[in-house]
């Protein structure tokens, strides 16, 4: 099953239709030294692999022997990887193949993977079909021994889903939302608006797991100005705990609760040159709450500063969010949120400026260069993914770098068909300074998730995608 960004375009920036969420192609970098070290030509002029005990040959993605700026690193003896492959949701996947240096497994039931006499830095390829075609995705020059291989365009099984309806408390806007553990990840936005002509609500909360899992449910509540749709006040604030069941139906009337008074969140976003600010969003997290839930979205030609009226409540955090967008289909935007914020901060918040392409070629083939402008402090993530209309696998891969060669069948065990029309796409993830970092247990996808849910991430973080460019496989 694929995973898509289906709201942040739309809905965050007003800009275009929604996207995929990780189309991707094959990752190397931009770097000078150290080539993979398993003992094959897989790093031609700083780019990508091409693993696996290949001849060199253009069919094998390396038209030329391995190429570096400097001298060829001792090689370290063989090592032990224990790791973990993971979804979207950081579920583990079972049945993924992990290939490295001619050495091949598949993961177990928890998602777990072991290869053995492994030598470091090495590039594997994590094979998974879970979407009804074949996804591999590629890891630049990972040195980790338990690395946590996150597949962000993938999930391990369709998600759970219920329903909650109920009375609102008050004739007022607002907003109720389910809060899940992080043994069920929300798959899904799990919050619903209430407008001042509401008095009933329904929202359908999505998540990863169990068939019945508990969550808290929240209500909050506000007066609303009539010409930007912000909060100008708020009246009632409640929460309930509730056990949830996949299929079935939970009736919840929250109570008006307390009345929180009222702080200033002032959010400066600063765009990047070329880019326009398109919207500046806010998000609550209440105390011990995984999920922070939407409050309002400013963009109805926000200007910076944008001062937000937050329910001042106890030990309840937000996250403030900016995105900037520019001309494209779709178009190159990009991201970045603050969390952990007070009801009084005053956050500033630098957009970050896409990683798009730089001249993308017109057809793709083995050994083909693709290039891109480089985010600061990211890994980055090329796809090469069917267009509209064509059947067939599609290719991700992170990198730490700028450009990479698109491998061929010998790495990915697989090739494209020739002639096969494809759309090509990089996006960056910040802050991630390596693949190390990025391949960490709690993977690189956060700010990507939690915005396609309409929820604030768990932390700081920024986002980057640089448009589409359609590609013709030779």
């Amino acid at each position: 099953m694929r995973l898509v960004l289906g709201s942040l375009l739309a809905r965050c920036l007003a800009l275009g239709a929604p996207l995929a969420l990780l189309p991707l192609a094959c990752g190397g970098g931009s770097f000078s030294g150290p080539t993979d070290a398993g003992g094959s030509n897989a790093l031609v002029e700083g780019g990508t692999l091409a693993e696996g005990g290949h001849d060199g040959s253009p069919s094998d993605g390396d038209p030329g022997g391995p190429k570096t700026d400097g001298p060829m690193p001792a090689v370290e003896a063989g090592a032990t990887i224990e790791g973990t492959v993971v979804d979207a949701f950081l579920v583990p996947i079972a049945g993924a193949t992990v290939s490295a240096q001619g050495v091949t497994t598949t993961t177990d039931s928890k998602g777990q993977f072991t290869l053995q006499d492994i030598v470091r830095p090495y590039s594997p390829v994590v094979a998974f079909d879970g979407s009804g075609s074949k996804h591999a995705y590629v890891f630049a020059l990972e040195s980790r021994v338990d690395p946590t291989f996150q597949l962000l365009n993938d999930v391990a099984a369709a998600p759970r889903t219920a329903t909650i309806t109920g009375l609102t408390p008050l004739t007022a806007s607002g907003v109720v939302f389910a809060d899940l553990p992080p043994t069920a990840p929300a798959a899904g936005a799990n919050s619903t608006a209430i407008t001042l002509v509401t008095t009933t609500y329904s929202l359908t909360p999505a998540w990863m797991g169990d068939t019945s899992v508990g969550a808290t449910l929240y209500s909050l509540q506000w007066v609303a100005s009539t010409s930007t749709g912000m909060p100008t006040s708020y009246q009632g604030y409640n929460s309930e705990t509730a056990t949830l069941t996949a299929g079935q139906t939970t009736t919840w009337n929250p109570l008006a609760g307390t009345t929180p008074s009222s702080g200033a969140l002032s959010v400066t976003a600063t765009s990047s040159t070329g880019y326009v600010l398109a919207d500046v969003s806010l998000y609550v997290r209440p105390p011990g709450a995984v999920t922070a839930g939407p409050i309002v979205h400013a963009n109805k030609s926000p200007t910076s500063p944008v001062t937000f009226v937050t329910p001042a409540l106890s030990n309840t955090t937000f996250v403030a969010c900016a995105a900037q967008g520019t001309v494209g289909t779709p178009p190159p935007y990009g991201v970045a949120c603050r969390a952990g914020l007070g009801p009084s901060d005053n956050p500033q918040i630098q957009m970050p400026t896409a990683p798009t392409l730089i001249s993308p070629p017109q057809t793709v083939g083995a050994g083909t260069q693709v290039s891109w402008n480089a985010m600061s402090n990211a890994v980055h993530l090329l796809s090469l993914e069917p267009a509209s209309g064509t059947v067939g696998p599609s290719i991700y891969v992170m990198t730490a770098g700028n450009f990479v060669r698109v491998p061929g069948g010998a790495t990915l065990g697989f090739g494209l068909t020739p002639g096969a029309h494809y759309k090509m796409s990089v996006y960056g993830f910040v802050p991630f300074g390596n693949i190390d970092d990025a391949t960490s247990p709690g993977g690189y996808g956060a700010v990507a998730v939690a915005l396609r849910n309409d929820q604030g991430p768990p932390s700081d973080g920024a986002l980057g995608f640089g448009g589409t460019a359609p590609v013709t496989v030779q």
